[in-house]
């Protein structure tokens, strides 16, 4: 322990006499170094006075401002003056509780250089202390600006102003005290914008020397609370210049006086605040100067049109209080009667919030103490339960009986307040938003020199590219970095493209990140011109597996192709392997056939011939290699690492030789299951394969089963096509196209031609239905084509077995033949005559019939029709077989085209409501503006935004759960979508607010008509939880007008208004000015 503290009889404190290391640094007039060497200032002087009331020995070590924390932090200091409070620094220091004394920072520039607001200090050079509260405070808020100034980190406050004087820095960030003295040396140095008010206190190494405060404290609170003491003499020498105030006006005149005295700019200005903006960390404030006239009758004049509250306020020596003057307005502003608080001036103490009286006294008795102006911000309860935000400002006087007066005015600031809070909560929602859609959201700038920085980066982008949002910000570059060179230019011409025309620009490009890892990347985004440059808002999305996907079909098409145009499997499965090895960029494909027990290589790859010779021929079995295994299990194998895998230890010697690492294999199935071969890919490097390729293997084996069997089936046919030409011919059609119905009708053309027969159909069986699927006619008989026919003969399971058997159905005629009536009366309902029919079967079952049919005269059909049709029928079956793995390779491709589309659609909707999300409504928002603003302006058709906010929605949560509350924004949904037509647009912002975007309106009554069917809507009853609960919202609405530049100004506006009617207990609030808001 620093101090050993001894209570005495007397209750009292002694303490033992040790020296005390104390920091000091150059921080004029607060504490510094004189010329000297000796240390002076208002710290200096508090504390010898302590010291020497309290028998301490101080010992002042000099330090820069870092060092002095820096020292503090691990011990070699025992106490540090000066120190500004904050949440960061209280995780390092321990503080004293009783404040030394508020301190002020402003903004300091150079005489006629005005900065208005935090976003003029983009791209000026900022001059802060080293490691100071302000430097930490000024780059927090340029960052959630979006502003980058240009940081100039100096070790003393002297140093900031030399190099402002001397131009070498465009802004300097200092206190009050330090600023007063330097503008009275450098005259072309003036004090600007007031950055932030900071708590000064003095601070120990965390967790020692708590005693020392208490002990500080001790005497702060005495020496603040007692008139002339040493604290007051040093606070009015060091930093304060105090001068006494002569005031010998009437009375009216010294509220006016008191009231100018506030600030060098006008009341009114102060409390006229235009234009409040979201996007704005601060309101913009703007201030006017007037000139007051000496007239009692003017001073009384202005007293009642100035819309703020004036008051006197006295704090006699004894505690009591007394409020002898109030202006009109304050009865406005409290709800109560001027008579009321004169004669009882603590009804306006009882109306302020519990949790800012205490806060309130200490300002009011901090300003007593040290006659510094009163300032202070606090909220208010009146009478008919109002809650408000007051802002008091007043200069105390003294009298010579010690009575302190305040000439005070007041300002209702809850309108600033609330959009505060506004402003915090939609940054909020816009973090929650952009960490939520699957891509990454940037904010990127070109500034007017042409050097480029992103201003934000959501999280996103960690998935994207394995980076951090902080080091893009950081370091641009690394955008670039991910691309090869070609890709880099065609993007840069994109972007001076879309700088130069104010165009969006959309591009996809593919990226190799750190460790190897290709993407495919969609970006777009929209250009915005603003005064440091050109600013585009846009996002990053991947879409690898849109692109692997449309690669695979690709693939797929160009084999198909190939297969139809029927090469040999040589070249089709060369051409496979080249387009495979195309697709995976370093690996090497392999197909082998098998014969036998043995495996043999059919097409042409890029593994070394050597490694091919070795492996022909290879006997399969279990354990046999990745290939081998596979051949003989009828399963894939992955084989991540062949140095170690068990399959390979007979063959690890001739993996090294050829440097292969990996081979992943994949059996090739007939449509039975049999094993036809096996498809490979070899790497290099030890590795599992990506998602993408474990596709690419699986439909490269089914495109080369479907070679095979193909190929079979043309062995098959071709031994027997040499007996009639035609059928050569019909069956060359077939190989040619993968269109079923086209085939189809073909063939039963080409049959009728050939027989001569009045009409050939082809007969489909599913199930219990049957349908005519195909028919070419004879003109003047009927057409059955798309007719179901219900055939109870040759759909009953004893025919259809027959026909699996191989029967063939021969009627010459139907009159003569031994057929069952209800058969007959069949055939005759469509005029048939004489019949033959053939089943076409797929896998040992009946797939449909292939008849031929005479409709006016019998006819014997000949053994060698019969025979031409059994062919025909059997390429039939081979058409439908391709056309079916056809359709089922493109049934897995269009699931994952269909898996791609939900997910997108999820990512711009709402999950509960299925309503869209703010980045589909700020699509479709930008896509209405532009067409509505490219309308003549003599148009009439409008469009209009509502914005709408659930009443009491957290109540629902509170009562009935949060499921109950899911349902009822469901139910306001469906009503929402209820209440509009097709073209309007819905979407859920987040929690209980949503927006509708209204198309085509001849003015602001069709949107009142519409916010008023909503509440029409929303007051029919709703039961949750068998309860019923009523609905109603608060609905801000704005039309387009010509003044509006942008669409978020419209949704800024409507978001206003909204808060507007709430606020007022409206249905609805019109958006039409922003002074129509302040003048409420």
């Amino acid at each position: 322990m620093l101090l050993a503290l001894v209570l005495t009889n007397r209750g009292g404190i002694a303490v033992k006499k040790e020296m005390i290391r104390v920091g000091v640094y150059q921080n004029e007039p607060k504490v510094f170094l004189d010329e000297e060497g000796q240390v002076s200032g208002f710290f200096p002087a508090l504390m010898n006075e302590i010291a020497e009331a309290e028998n301490l020995s101080l010992q002042y070590i000099p330090c820069t401002w870092e060092q002095c924390l820096s020292d503090l932090e691990v011990g070699k200091l025992d106490l540090m003056v000066d120190v500004a409070y904050s949440p960061e620094r209280e995780q390092r220091f321990d503080f004293n509780q009783e404040v030394v004394f508020n301190a002020r920072s402003f903004l300091y520039t150079m005489n006629g250089i005005t900065v208005d607001e935090l976003p003029d200090l983009d791209q000026k050079r900022v001059a802060v202390l080293d490691g100071s509260i302000q430097e930490d405070l000024l780059r927090d808020r340029a960052q959630k600006l979006g502003i980058a100034p240009i940081w100039v980190e100096l070790g003393s406050f002297r140093a900031l102003f030399e190099q402002l004087h001397q131009r070498k820095v465009d802004i300097a960030v200092a206190n009050e005290f330090i600023g007063k003295g330097f503008t009275q040396t450098y005259d072309n140095i003036q004090r600007s914008l007031l950055v932030n008010s900071s708590q000064i206190h003095l601070a120990t190494p965390k967790g020692k020397n708590q005693e020392l405060l208490n002990l500080i404290d001790r005497h702060l609170v005495t020496l603040k609370n007692t008139p002339n003491s040493v604290y007051h003499q040093a606070l009015h020498h060091w930093l304060l210049g105090f001068q006494p105030l002569t005031v010998r006006s009437p009375w009216v005149e010294e509220v006016i006086t008191a009231v100018v005295a506030i600030s060098t700019l006008s009341i009114i200005t102060i409390i006229i605040v235009t234009n409040y903006r979201l996007k704005k960390e601060l309101i913009k404030r703007r201030l006017v100067e007037e000139n007051l006239k000496q007239s009692d009758a003017q001073f009384k004049g202005l007293i009642q049109n100035v819309p703020a509250a004036l008051l006197r306020y006295i704090l006699y020596p004894d505690g009591s209080i007394q409020i002898p003057y109030m202006s009109p307005v304050c009865e406005k502003l409290w709800e109560i009667q001027a008579k009321d608080v004169e004669e009882n001036a603590n009804i306006l103490w009882d109306m302020v919030h519990r949790d800012d009286v205490t806060p309130m006294q200490e300002s009011v008795m901090l300003s007593a103490a040290t006659l510094q102006p009163w300032f202070h911000e606090w909220r208010t309860t009146t009478p008919s339960g109002k809650q408000k935000w007051l802002q008091g400002r007043g200069n105390p006087k003294e009298t010579s009986n010690k009575t302190i007066v305040w000439d005070t005015v007041i300002f209702d600031v809850t309108e600033q307040k609330l959009i505060e809070q506004a402003l915090q909560e939609s940054e909020q929602k816009l973090q929650e938003i952009t960490n939520a859609v699957p891509g990454a959201v940037h904010q990127y700038l070109i500034d007017r020199k042409g050097n480029e920085q992103f201003l934000f980066m959501s999280e996103g982008i960690k998935r994207l590219y394995g980076i951090t949002p902080q080091q893009v910000l950081d370091n641009p570059r690394l955008m670039w970095e991910v691309l090869d060179s070609e890709t880099q230019s065609r993007l840069k011409s994109l972007v001076e493209y879309s700088a130069t025309h104010l165009t969006p620009w959309d591009c996809e490009f593919e990226v190799t990140l750190a460790d190897g890892e290709k993407k495919w990347i969609k970006g777009n985004s929209m250009p915005m011109q603003t005064e440091n440059g050109i600013v585009w808002n846009g996002i990053l999305v991947d879409i690898s597996q849109q692109k692997w996907q449309e690669q695979l079909l690709a693939t797929q098409q160009e084999i198909l192709e190939d297969l139809a145009e029927g090469n040999d499997l040589e070249t089709i499965f060369t051409e496979l392997i080249r387009l495979i090895e195309q697709q995976t960029q370093g690996l090497m494909g392999s197909i082998l056939l098998l014969k036998g027990k043995q495996l043999w290589h059919c097409g042409q790859s890029n593994l070394p011939t050597g490694y091919l010779k070795a492996i022909n021929g290879i006997e399969i079995g279990k354990g046999v290699g990745s290939c081998g295994h596979t051949a003989a299990c009828g399963e894939l194998v992955i084989v991540a690492d062949l140095e170690t895998h068990p399959f390979w230890e007979d063959y690890q010697d001739l993996a090294r030789t050829y440097g292969l690492k990996s081979c992943w294999s994949m059996p090739i199935l007939s449509s039975n299951s049999d094993v036809l071969g096996t498809f490979a890919l070899y790497s290099h490097t030890p590795r599992h394969p990506t998602p993408y390729e474990k596709d690419l293997i699986s439909i490269a084996s089914k495109v080369a089963a479907l070679a095979i069997e193909r190929k079979q089936q043309e062995s098959l046919l071709e031994e027997k096509a040499e007996q009639k030409q035609l059928l050569t011919q019909v069956a060359t059609r077939i190989r040619q196209s993968l269109d079923l119905q086209l085939v189809l009708d073909q063939t039963v053309q080409e049959i009728r031609d050939y027989l001569q027969a009045d009409r050939v159909l082809i007969y489909r069986i599913k199930g219990e239905a049957a349908k005519v699927i195909a028919e070419s006619v004879e003109e003047g008989c009927i057409s059955i084509l798309n007719k179901e026919i219900n055939d109870p003969c040759l759909q009953s399971p004893y025919y259809l077995s027959r026909f699996q058997e191989g029967y063939i159905q021969k009627i010459a005629d139907i009159d003569q033949a031994d057929l069952e009536p209800c058969h007959r009366v069949m055939l005759r309902s469509y005029e048939v005559k004489a019949n033959l029919v053939l089943g076409i079967l797929q896998e040992e079952q009946v797939w449909g019939f292939l008849i031929a049919q005479h409709c006016h005269e019998s006819r014997e059909w000949q053994g060698g029709e019969v025979t031409f049709l059994q062919r025909l029928s059997e390429q039939v079956s081979i058409a439908i077989q391709q056309s079916e793995l056809y359709e089922q390779v493109n049934l897995e491709l269009q699931e994952k085209r269909e898996l791609a589309e939900q997910l997108h659609f999820q990512a711009m909707h709402d999950a509960l409501t299925q309503l869209p999300n703010r980045s589909l409504l700020m699509d479709r928002l930008q896509h209405t503006f532009q067409i509505y603003r490219r309308r003549s302006t003599e148009d009439e058709i409008h469009f209009s935004l509502l914005f709408l906010d659930l009443n009491d929605f957290k109540q629902v949560n509170d009562t009935l759960g949060h499921d109950a509350g899911d349902e009822l924004l469901v139910t306001v949904a469906n009503r929402l979508q209820r209440c509009l037509r097709e073209m309007d647009t819905v979407a859920r912002l987040g929690g209980d607010e949503f927006v509708v975007i209204i198309e085509d309106i001849t003015g602001e009554s069709d949107a009142i008509e519409v916010a008023n069917r909503i509440h029409s809507a929303f007051a029919e009853p709703t039961y949750l939880n068998g309860e019923v609960v009523n609905i109603s919202s608060s609905i801000g609405i704005v039309l387009d007008r010509p003044d509006y530049n942008y669409p978020e100004e419209m949704l800024r506006d409507a978001d206003i208004a909204m808060y507007e009617a709430k606020q007022n207990h409206l249905k609805y609030f019109v958006f039409r000015s922003s002074m129509e808001i302040s003048d409420r």
